[in-house]
């Protein structure tokens, strides 16, 4: 694999401490320390050294502020409700979004009038900070590609919103939050080794440019239709996501190298949305993602706990890449954000995390593997890590957090 750039290594190794140390809440300490100091160099007369650490104070408030943000549990306060859906916040893990409407446009509607705020916050700080570009010939081939419930969803949710904010957010916007993947682009990693018992245990980071957004993470749970979705407020596509009696989990992450488009299929968000919406059972989707291709290359994990499929997407020759976990007791295998199988064009520092994933656990007892999944994790996150979770035959977990949230597990 090729070397990291050297920026990504600045920013994802050597800020590391720095944005640890904030995001552990000392920066409360740090900010209050250098606003004493500068007062007291100003009263002593020391005007320079007084601005030096009233300006780092107010840099310290700024990034936390805006770019590591508060943590989710100041953002989801009390039980909203809507019709039979409703939200409950939990402090200790995920705030859980419950849609249980009779159709897709009631579901939108209910999903958009309980996050209405945080929907237009979310689309309008994406779109200002991120901005993002989507040609009208590519917008006119994803409407046309969307499936007929994901779009009467769409429309339920824009129709909730205007009715609260009139033309605050576009529907077109709402879309383009939905291609995130194809539009800026997302750095994840996926991790999953067999214990003694060959069933597998599977680990999920998944990494979001936290402007401002990280701390909304929410688990979305469409009761009727048997399903889970880890995503933020305003996404319908799923970018990791659980049926709901546990027969099989996937987890998306984008990849490096050449980005192949093919515009009159679905974007990869929605793909993994329609594919979680229509296939019950793990043989059926495998067979999905055998016979439709998405829209763009990326990589797509999906696990019932026996068997493990990546299916990497218009790879370097255009084609689709499939590696299959071994069967074997410690058998690992690990998707990251470079090319495969070649392992070119890493993304996120991909080469450091690959090297993280490369230790193994003292033994292949069940509860030593989970630990090593969960430590791997821990040592492939970053400020950037917004949901973690842990997987295994009788139950699945997931946490989520401003960054690091493989801490949590």
């Amino acid at each position: 694999m090729q070397s990291d750039p050297l920026w990504q290594k600045i920013l994802f190794l050597w800020m590391n401490p720095i944005y640890r140390v904030l995001h552990a809440d000392k920066y409360n300490l740090i900010v209050l320390m250098l606003w004493t100091s500068s007062g007291i160099a100003v009263h002593l007369h020391h005007c320079g050294a007084g601005m030096l650490c009233g300006t780092f104070a107010i840099f310290i408030w700024l990034i936390k502020r805006y770019l590591i943000c508060g943590p989710k549990f100041e953002v989801y306060r009390g039980v909203r409700r809507c019709d039979n859906s409703y939200l409950t916040p939990d402090r200790y893990r995920n705030a859980v979004l419950v849609l249980n409407e009779p159709n897709s446009y009631r579901n939108g509607y209910a999903y958009g009038e309980i996050l209405a705020d945080e929907i237009v916050h979310l689309v309008r700080r994406y779109m200002n900070i991120a901005r993002p570009k989507c040609s009208p010939e590519m917008m006119i081939q994803v409407r046309k590609n969307m499936p007929t419930k994901i779009w009467n969803e769409l429309e339920g949710m824009r129709d909730a919103i205007d009715k609260k904010y009139p033309g605050k957010i576009s529907f077109d916007e709402l879309i383009m939050l939905q291609m995130v993947p194809e539009l800026t682009g997302l750095g994840c990693t996926v991790y999953g080794m067999r214990d003694n018992r060959r069933q597998i245990i599977f680990g999920r980071n998944m990494d979001w440019l936290p402007f401002s957004s990280a701390q909304y993470t929410v688990e979305i749970s469409y009761a009727r239709e048997g399903y889970t979705s880890l995503c933020l407020p305003g996404m319908v596509g799923c970018v990791t996501g659980v049926r709901n009696n546990n027969n099989y989990v996937l987890a998306m992450n984008v990849t490096g190298g050449k980005y192949y488009k093919h515009f009159d299929r679905m974007p990869s968000m929605i793909y993994n949305r329609h594919l979680m919406q229509t296939c019950g059972t793990f043989t059926r989707a495998v067979q999905f993602m055998s016979d439709i291709l998405p829209m763009s290359a990326y990589h797509l994990t999906i696990t019932d706990y026996n068997t493990m499929h990546c299916y990497s997407y218009y790879q370097n020759a255009g084609e689709t890449c499939i590696r299959t976990l071994g069967d074997n007791p410690g058998d690992k295998l690990v998707v990251l954000n470079c090319s495969y199988p070649e392992m070119s064009n890493g993304r996120f520092v991909s080469n450091y995390r690959n090297e993280a994933c490369k230790q193994n656990p003292s033994s292949y007892q069940s509860r030593e593997v989970i630990t090593h999944v969960i430590d791997t994790l821990r040592r492939c996150q970053s400020v950037e890590t917004v949901h973690s979770g842990i997987c295994d035959v009788s139950s699945f977990y997931f946490v989520a957090d401003n960054g690091y949230a493989a801490d949590m597990l």
